[in-house]
């Protein structure tokens, strides 16, 4: 689980300037049940990790916005929203989601999306990044 915010996913200079941000995704493939994106009610605030950082350091680093275990979300509401071949979904990234597993488990090596970030600056302007 984590959470995404330009705040710190941007580089210098235009990280200060971000105010508001959504993602989209299209879905290609789906295969089998599960895959749903799941949104929960609950922003993530504190810039830590990148995503590169905590896959080096492994499982057992639980700060940045990366691996976040389940207990982050206890209690909170959340959005399951189903997906498959030819779905746009556009959402709040910066509160915490992740992706519920495939079953089996196997099928994930056959599911195809398309992913970017919108963010808006300080200036109006909207930008995508990726």
């Amino acid at each position: 689980m984590h959470f995404d915010w330009a705040g710190f996913d941007l580089m210098a200079g235009l990280c200060d300037r971000a105010i508001a941000q959504m993602a989209w995704n299209v879905y290609l493939a789906n295969p089998g049940p599960g895959g749903e994106l799941q949104v929960f009610r609950r922003p993530g605030t504190r810039p830590g990790l990148t995503k590169a950082e905590a896959e080096a350091r492994g499982p057992e680093v639980v700060f940045g916005n990366y691996g976040f275990p389940d207990s982050m979300v206890g209690g909170c509401q959340r959005a399951t929203i189903g997906v498959g071949a030819g779905d746009l979904v556009i959402f709040m990234n910066r509160h915490f989601h992740r992706v519920a597993d495939l079953v089996p488990p196997e099928a994930a090596q056959d599911r195809v999306a398309i992913s970017a970030h919108i963010v808006g600056l300080d200036d109006g302007t909207f930008h995508d990044f990726s």
